[in-house]
């Protein structure tokens, strides 16, 4: 096979590993011009990042911005790498390069908003947000990221209108679906949560969240929920979290397994798990009529934090509505 082929092959073929075998053949040959180099190397790293080998990634879009350093797209790719690691500060330099170098490009300030949300500057992501809404007016999961970052904030007539304004857009979203049902909860709307949930739990059927938190809507709206949330969860694997709050709220799990659960999910991450695994101990309790326990796992998830999960800010809208405080942010 020539190179030129194996270039072709490595910008425009389907299947991640025949992508990678041909951009490595074309890189090995030692025949390409800086310039085409420079573009293998980068479809190279888009092959990486689908098979999620996001430090081989990062390596080849480092390589293109040696070779070409203004590729705008190089520094985007690589900062959604970095993203995906986890290394929030770092993708937030590549997204400031992206948007220098290509101004009017909408998914690297939403995405740079990701990042700074992720970082629980909340108020900074929504002005990237706002710019990638105003050069973008019909980009639907922009508005659903703002209204993530409005949930963070605890600002959820914002969130529902940002949320309302992407099913438009999108009217099969589930996430969307699922955001928007998160705000009517939290502002104890809970039969029009449930409806929204009810839509997230159907478009989005592997989501064991839209089935958890439909049961709570549910349940706070005084139906009997448990046999549409074993319904909706049969089928899934509820040893993967949140897997282990299903069995819980089913009666086969109990609050300490639970909180190992999440112990065990991320222990590089382990407040946010922490946070969640509190928050739905707590939701439990509370459908069951158990306020002082259910306060104190609330002000448990609120210890655990901050964090960029939507439990946190839920965890904190619980205490508002049992009338507790709970510990400051």
């Amino acid at each position: 096979m020539s190179e030129n082929a194996d270039a072709k092959n490595c910008a425009q073929h389907p299947n991640a590993e025949v992508a990678l075998e041909a951009c490595s053949r074309a890189i090995g040959s030692g025949q390409l011009s800086p310039s085409r180099l420079a573009t293998t190397h980068y479809n190279r790293g888009l092959a990486y990042q689908r098979r999620s080998e996001f430090d081989r990634a990062i390596e080849d879009f480092d390589r293109v911005i040696g070779l070409r350093p203004e590729t705008s797209k190089a520094f985007y790719n690589r900062g959604m790498a970095y993203q995906s690691k986890g290394e929030f500060h770092r993708a937030i330099q590549d997204f400031d390069r992206a948007v220098h170098l290509t101004p009017d490009y909408a998914p690297a300030f939403r995405n740079r908003g990701n990042a700074y949300r992720s970082t629980l500057a909340f108020d900074r992501a929504i002005q990237d947000y706002d710019e990638a809404i105003r050069l973008s007016p019909e980009y639907a999961v922009a508005f659903s990221s703002r209204g993530v970052a409005h949930l963070n904030k605890g600002t959820y007539d914002r969130a529902i209108q940002d949320f309302g304004h992407a099913i438009r857009l999108k009217p099969d979203d589930g996430a969307a679906h699922r955001g928007r049902g998160s705000a009517h909860y939290y502002n104890g709307e809970f039969k029009k949560a449930a409806v929204d949930f009810a839509r997230a739990a159907e478009l989005r059927r592997e989501d064991l969240y839209a089935a958890i938190q439909l049961f709570l809507a549910e349940s706070q709206a005084g139906v009997n929920a448990a046999p549409r949330l074993r319904e909706g969860a049969s089928g899934l694997d509820l040893e993967q979290w949140p897997g282990h709050v299903v069995s819980m709220y089913l009666g086969e799990a109990s609050p300490d397994q639970v909180l190992e659960a999440a112990k065990r999910t991320n222990p590089k991450a382990p407040r946010e798990f922490l946070c969640e695994a509190s928050y739905y101990i707590g939701q439990g309790l509370a459908i069951r009529g158990q306020r002082d326990r259910a306060v104190g796992m609330f002000q448990a998830a609120v210890a655990a934090g901050p964090t960029s999960a939507v439990e946190y800010s839920g965890a904190r809208a619980e205490l508002k509505r049992l009338g507790d405080a709970g510990p400051k942010p």
